[in-house]
């Protein structure tokens, strides 16, 4: 009985030693060993029954105290008690330093945890932040049932959070992440107050992000092969020229003035090139009650495009507002890589360097047909009409035809082709050309060249135009287009006029039958013969016959118009001005259109 009683009194001891070395090992530890039994808190277990407060957020760049991971922690499971969700920050130099690949990898590995599982409840719902120092980048993952946040809300938090640990700030970029989550779920929630508010022009430190992308759709407007295609370009865009180019579309502006926050948001998330940060941004915000589009640019961005941001809102408008956003962002990117052409001066074109530019030969093709519109009969009908009038009236003629878009404005295409290829006669390089949109009737380009300006002034070339636009129609037939350019070149060039219309025809006609008319019955009103005379001697007055020469003076009046532009719904402020943004950095742009 007594051994018995031993035995009893030895498992006891056994049983309380092991829980009191058990205790004191969890309250010693900061991974992540205290359970909800220990915890004041609340969230329910998961189906294991190991869910634990502490090691929510793990530092291994030991940049945070012991005490700060704890009340974040303990923050954390709050926010999951009220929202649902469970949040995990881990702060690396990287996933390889850790043992791990890829970040999926890591992600997973911390996801599927079998000792220690994170996610709420039965959803398993859980945030991942992970955050390497050596990139300076955060990677955001959400795992289990019923995601209760958009991309667009994630991104917002990920870049606040990356700002503050850039800024040297990382216990207020942690809590800015989860409030900034929880504010989404609850509009009511009251943010805990960050320490440093650094989100100003005293403390605002400007880099460069390099790894976050350039083409940021948060409202679904671009396919993904649109997608792909605009990164691509944008990458060239940078690697060529030094300007960043940026493209983001969201569902709203997060409480801000839409260029107000396309300026932070350039800012503050570190876009740009070199120490002036060069660049443009166009932020299309989908909000129902704004619906807007916006450009900021920074750097030499503005030299390059504050001029012309009001010209590419209007290129885009009719896009956006027939609903097609993909292809008015294709406009905007297409915009900004011909401006960056225009203002970078080019050396080479079409394979040609400027040194090595040589005179066109008289047999060298002048109707570039890289579309193939024309027939190969009108084609040589008409290079042949433009040898004559090459040969007859000094002047060289070249009609630019291309399958794409060209990546130049069509004047500067046109211009550099004419310039590289060594068109034009004379000293002077005397001619005339046009390029024909494969895309628009309207948005062509007739150049004048040398002594052919005498012959084509502004009044004529737009006469000309007018001309060739009417002969498109609305098909856009470039072939047409192509005959009618020449032909009325040649016949302006022989009779140093345009012939007239058939509704000018009609109307001339017109006017002298009237005024014919009106002259006759004046004449018959003021004669006052009686009787019939035998001969015309007798309506005559002897002596009073005498016929003068009589020369008749046209005058050629010129009255030249200029359309009076539309009115648009861009806000106050102009594209075209300078000003600063919060961060106390220069910005261009602003402006903008509703749709």
């Amino acid at each position: 009985m007594r051994r018995r009683l031993l035995s009893v009194l030895i498992l006891v001891l056994l049983s309380a030693v092991l829980t009191l070395g058990s205790a004191l090992a969890a309250d010693g530890s900061d991974a992540g060993k205290t359970s909800e039994s220990d915890s004041s808190g609340t969230a329910p277990l998961s189906e294991n029954g190991k869910y634990y407060v502490f090691g929510r957020v793990v530092d291994l760049s030991e940049t945070l105290e012991k005490e700060d991971r704890n009340e974040l922690s303990h923050y954390i499971f709050d926010f999951m008690n009220a929202t649902g969700c469970d949040i995990q920050i881990y702060i690396i130099p990287s996933v390889e330093q850790v043992g791990y690949t890829t970040m999926d990898e890591f992600t997973d590995a911390s996801y599927f945890d079998e000792e220690y599982p994170p996610g709420y409840a039965d959803t398993g719902a859980d945030i991942i932040l992970v955050y390497e120092t050596e990139k300076e980048e955060a990677y955001v993952t959400f795992y289990g049932g019923n995601n209760p946040f958009s991309p667009w809300c994630i991104l917002k938090a990920r870049l606040f959070f990356e700002y503050y640990y850039r800024v040297g700030n990382p216990y207020d970029g942690c809590m800015g992440f989860i409030d900034r989550l929880w504010t989404e779920i609850d509009k009511n929630h009251e943010a805990t107050e960050l320490r440093t508010d650094m989100m100003n022009a005293t403390y605002f430190k400007p880099y460069n992000n390099d790894h976050i992308a350039r083409v940021l759709d948060y409202s679904d407007l671009i396919s993904q092969k649109g997608e792909e295609k605009m990164t691509e370009q944008i990458a060239a865009i940078r690697e060529k020229y030094g300007i960043d180019v940026v493209i983001l579309t969201a569902p709203d502006s997060d409480g801000k003035d839409s260029e107000a926050f396309n300026d932070d948001f350039y800012d503050y998330v570190g876009f740009g090139v070199g120490p002036d940060n060069d660049g443009i941004i166009l932020f299309v915000n989908m909000d129902p009650n704004v619906r807007y589009y916006t450009i900021s640019t920074c750097g030499l961005g503005q030299d390059y495009f504050n001029e012309y941001v009001e010209d590419i809102y209007d290129a885009m408008f009719d896009s956006f507002k027939s609903g097609d956003y993909e292809q008015g962002i294709q406009i905007y990117l297409s915009e900004v890589e011909k401006l960056i052409n225009k203002s970078v001066p080019v050396e080479e074109f079409n394979g040609v360097k400027r040194d090595d530019i040589k005179k066109a030969d008289d047999d060298d093709d002048r109707v570039i047909d890289d579309a193939g519109v024309l027939s190969d009969s009108k084609k040589k009908e008409l290079e042949k009409t433009i040898r004559e009038i090459r040969k007859n009236y000094d002047m060289d003629v070249l009609v630019l035809i291309p399958e794409d878009t060209p990546e130049f404005y069509p004047e500067d295409y046109l211009r550099y082709y004419y310039e590289f290829m060594g068109y034009g006669v004379g000293k002077s390089a005397s001619g005339i050309g046009i390029v024909l949109d494969p895309n628009s009737s309207t948005r062509n380009s007739i150049q004048v060249f040398g002594n052919a300006s005498e012959l084509f002034d502004s009044a004529a070339q737009s006469r000309l135009n007018s001309m060739v636009q009417s002969a498109l129609g609305s098909k856009n037939n470039r072939a047409k287009g192509a005959q009618t350019f020449v032909k009325k070149v040649r016949f302006r060039a022989k009779w140093k006029h345009y012939p007239m219309t058939t509704v000018g025809t009609i109307f001339m006609v017109g006017v002298v039958f009237i005024v014919m008319s009106i002259i006759g019955l004046v004449k018959k009103g003021s004669n006052k013969t009686v009787a019939t005379a035998d001969s015309a001697t007798g309506y005559l007055v002897p002596g009073s016959c005498k016929v003068f020469h009589v020369n008749d003076r046209f005058l050629n009046t010129k009255v030249t118009k200029s359309r009076k532009p539309e009115p648009s719904s861009s806000s106050s402020r102009s594209g075209g001005g300078s000003h600063y943004s919060s961060s106390g950095r220069s910005h261009g742009g602003g402006g903008g259109r509703h749709f």
